[in-house]
């Protein structure tokens, strides 16, 4: 118990670098956060809107419930579409498509988006490791200065 007070104490009482770093690894996890999650999300919202934009009749579409179909129309007031699924007609809400599996008139490409997700994964697995590693130090340099101040 005396070790963990003496740990506590040296660690607040630091007025070096250490101290800093505290804060530094906060805001840089606050950074990480926001370019990684908060961005991303504020991207794809965009990107499912201007989807939604430019739905069209005979477009093959996926719903969030998985369920596939084609758009037989649009209603733009009521935000709703109807889908023919193998000639089950179903109205659904506009938000409710999930993704637009090919165009009336071209296919839509998914491997672009693939690549560039195991990309960012690769960063975040990188930037988990230099975090962890910058950790470590910290917490090897207060215990050294706990031991410091256990002998003083």
């Amino acid at each position: 118990m005396n070790s963990l007070s003496s740990f506590v104490l040296g660690a607040a009482s630091s007025n070096n670098a250490s101290g800093y770093s505290g804060i530094i690894l906060i805001i840089l996890m606050v950074a990480l956060m926001y370019f990684f999650m908060i961005r991303p999300q504020q991207k794809q919202r965009k990107e499912h809107q201007e989807m939604m934009n430019e739905l069209h009749p005979g477009d093959e579409v996926v719903t969030i419930g998985r369920m596939h179909g084609k758009i037989d129309s649009i209603n733009k007031a009521d935000r709703t579409v109807t889908l023919d699924c193998e000639g089950i007609y179903l109205t659904f809400d506009m938000v409710a498509i999930a993704r637009v599996i090919k165009r009336a008139d071209a296919p839509a490409s998914e491997a672009p988006k693939i690549i560039k997700l195991l990309l960012v994964l690769q960063m975040l697995q990188q930037i988990a490791l230099l975090v962890s590693l910058h950790l470590q130090r910290v917490l090897a340099m207060n215990k050294k200065t706990a031991k410091k101040s256990n002998l003083i």
